[in-house]
């Protein structure tokens, strides 16, 4: 059964190909408060010496907040897929949003480590539940080539939060002369969102038939028996890896060996978020009619290439970073064309299957942290760009062999 026949009852309203007055506003809901949750999830890492200095701990171990958040949210979105498919994706979407506004204002009024890190829990729910309810509104509310379009403008979105985000959180910390005012900013923009988000939104209407099973994990039976739909999230799960091979260390490595300052390794970051964000555009806009499963297997060994390179080549600083954003603009095209091949294929219900996949990502992002932390404890950044293309080719490997041609025997 495809995305396009699950839903029971009062249906919403399908945006198709063409215009559609609608479309616009549903976009305009999702797309800042999927940002928002994104960008409170990790803003905290420009900030880490002087959060260190005046909370009286170490950097190293204020690096396991976000480490926790993301473990926390890997759990936590396994349970929001469905209570979004039995309660509506409206009503979690709402959720989220707030929960990283009360993590934003949390975090900047926090006195202690300790408080930091229970603030990190409410950023942790805005991040298992807002970006995945967006793509599966996307999916219920879209359909055919302004589906997959509208998918590439939320997932471009995510990737704004890199480009605009972070480089406006420093901003406004530079001015007021402490990072405690960044997070109040953000948690006034969450707020925004929010009640941007609740006036745009139109109600979900009846919440698909999967939501019905009598257990949470119910609703992951018809998941998990589906070969396909699991392999795509595997894949999920070590693409997040390899990126955050690169990821974690990219502004240790353009400081220690570039020799650039903080301030600009930062743009080592944007050039990640901008190379994605045009991939993800790219995506919606030329290879929509592409077969979804070759473009990603082909792309994905590309993009580990480029941020291979970026480590290991005799290159400056600004080639490595070009190399790196090249290997984030083919991830965005895979990304966008992941979450299109998953709302036209799982046999879950919608936020559910959205949800495990931002799980997988989650945890993804928390191993490819502590891999690349070992690889650097033993071999330094040349081990990082060697290590990236082994996770590169397992997902390559596990969307190969769980391709629906080896499935077709499965319920």
């Amino acid at each position: 059964m495809t995305g396009a026949s699950r839903a029971i009852g009062r249906a919403p309203t399908r945006e198709g190909d063409g215009p559609a007055g609608g479309s616009g506003r549903i976009l305009l809901a999702i797309c800042p408060a999927a940002f928002i949750a994104v960008l409170s999830s990790y803003a905290l890492g420009p900030f880490f010496p002087q959060v260190a200095s005046e909370l009286g701990t170490s950097i190293a171990l204020l690096g396991q907040v976000p480490a926790l958040l993301n473990g926390t949210a890997a759990v936590l979105g396994l349970a929001m897929g469905p209570l979004a498919d039995r309660f509506g994706n409206r009503l979690m979407l709402l959720a989220g949003t707030a929960a990283a506004a009360l993590g934003a204002l949390a975090t900047g009024l926090a006195p202690t480590f300790e408080l930091l890190l229970l603030a990190a829990i409410f950023g942790a729910l805005g991040r298992a539940v807002v970006a995945p309810v967006a793509l599966a509104i996307v999916g219920a509310r879209f359909s055919g080539l302004a589906r997959t379009r509208a998918m590439s403008y939320v997932v471009a979105a995510l990737s704004g939060s890199a480009i605009v985000g972070i480089p406006a959180l420093t901003t406004i910390a530079a001015l007021a002369d402490t990072w405690r005012a960044a997070f109040g900013a953000l948690a006034a923009a969450a707020l925004l969102t929010l009640l941007l988000s609740t006036l745009l939104l139109p109600s979900d209407g009846e919440p698909e038939g999967h939501a019905s099973r009598s257990t949470l994990l119910g609703a992951y039976g018809p998941l998990v028996r589906h070969y396909p739909t699991l392999g795509v999230i595997g894949a999920t799960f070590l693409r997040g890896t390899f990126i955050w091979i690169l990821a974690t260390y990219l502004g240790a490595f353009l400081i220690e060996q570039h020799g650039l300052s903080s301030q600009q390794a930062g743009f080592g970051y944007t050039g990640l978020g901008s190379g994605h964000f045009f991939g993800s555009l790219l995506a919606g806009r030329l290879l929509g009619t592409l077969p979804p499963r070759p473009l990603i297997g082909g792309l994905m060994p590309l993009a580990a290439l480029g941020f291979s390179a970026a480590l290991v080549a005799p290159v400056g600083p600004i080639v490595a970073i070009g190399l790196a954003a090249c290997g984030t603009m083919l991830l965005g095209i895979v990304e966008a064309t992941s979450m299109t091949l998953l709302i036209s294929e799982s046999p879950a219900g919608r936020a559910t299957t959205m949800t495990a996949n931002q799980s997988a990502n989650s945890l993804g992002t928390a191993v490819g942290g502590g891999v690349g932390g070992l690889l650097l404890a033993t071999g330094g950044y040349p081990a990082l760009g060697l290590g990236i293309p082994i996770f590169a080719a397992a997902a390559v490997l596990v969307l190969w062999a769980s391709r629906p041609r080896l499935a077709a025997n499965q319920p």
